[in-house]
């Protein structure tokens, strides 16, 4: 039977690690299950043309699946950039007036018009979910004010995109079986919305979905809400009052609006604002830990491209 033939029954899911550099060895590979075709991709700078061809295909079942994953937040925003430009027409997904709107605040940030301005061309259609690997950290650094504003980050990020949003541990044991990614997919993208999920120490060598917040769940208010859970909150380190979001939202549309940075022009922002030494760029195939980050270096590392 032809390939095409056989990829009709199947939906497309790819998996985009956003590193630098290979994770765990792994540049490319591909899984299946009886109803998913997926694809992991790291070092996303290589396969940028294969991205677009996989999204561009017709012969797919159903809506494909992005799940963009969280190594390196400025990594993670240039992929983000990336599908935005080049290959989304609308990264789709539950959605209701009233989920969406936040009636504490009187400007929405999910403005479809405002949002879809920026892509330059219309291909395709998405479920997208951004995922915050938590497989490194401790359990302690989870309640820290620089991850709190890494989730903070995540999550506007996916609400900005109408994508879910998911806090995992175990992502290689994850991008390892293909069992688990369908497993996970429908549970993130479900009907169902489960904000916390309960768990104990997550074991050795093992999967764990630590947060699962639906696309249409969240609102911004929920996301400044977050910082309350930090028991010592530097200034400037997380979000916390609505201008920080606002200013958040027109810096990263602007940005978004842009023609694409060359990565040398992205580091020196980088090394502006203290995110990597002086000419270092990471390079060896180790997972490393996501660079702690904070809203304003966030914010400042874009304010001059």
């Amino acid at each position: 039977m032809p390939m095409a033939s056989r990829s009709h029954t199947k939906q497309l899911v790819l998996v985009m690690i956003c590193l630098n550099q290979i994770y765990d060895g792994l540049a490319i590979r591909l899984l299946n299950t009886e109803t998913q075709e997926i694809h992991v991709m790291a070092n996303l700078s290589l396969f940028q043309l294969r991205i677009k061809l996989l999204l561009e295909k017709k012969t797919y079942s159903g809506v494909p699946t992005i799940i963009v994953v969280n190594r390196d937040i400025l990594v993670t925003i240039r992929n983000l950039k990336f599908l935005t430009q080049n290959v989304l027409k609308n990264i789709s997904g539950k959605r209701s007036e009233d989920s969406t709107r936040d009636i504490s605040l009187s400007d929405s940030l999910l403005d479809s018009k405002q949002i879809n301005a920026s892509s330059k061309t219309e291909q395709c259609n998405a479920n997208l979910i951004v995922v915050n690997d938590l497989s490194s950290q401790s359990e302690h650094s989870i309640v820290s004010a620089s991850q709190i504003a890494l989730q903070q980050l995540l999550r506007f990020l996916a609400m900005y995109h109408n994508g879910a949003f998911a806090s995992i541990f175990g992502l290689r044991q994850l991008v390892s079986d293909p069992l688990k990614i369908a497993k996970f997919t429908a549970t993130v993208t479900g009907p169902e919305n489960q904000p916390i999920l309960e768990f104990d120490d997550p074991e050795e060598d093992s999967f764990e979905l630590y947060q699962n917040l639906s696309s249409g769940w969240d609102t911004l208010t929920k996301i400044l809400l977050v910082a309350r859970s930090v028991p010592y909150l530097p200034e400037g380190s997380c979000l916390t009052e609505e201008l920080e979001i606002d200013e958040l939202k027109t810096v990263y549309t602007r940005w978004l609006e842009t023609s694409s940075i060359q990565d040398e022009s992205m580091y020196t922002q980088l090394r502006k604002y203290g995110l990597l030494k002086d000419d270092e760029i990471p390079s060896n195939s180790e997972i490393a830990p996501p660079v702690p980050i904070t809203f304003q270096k966030f914010v400042e590392s874009f304010k001059s491209t």
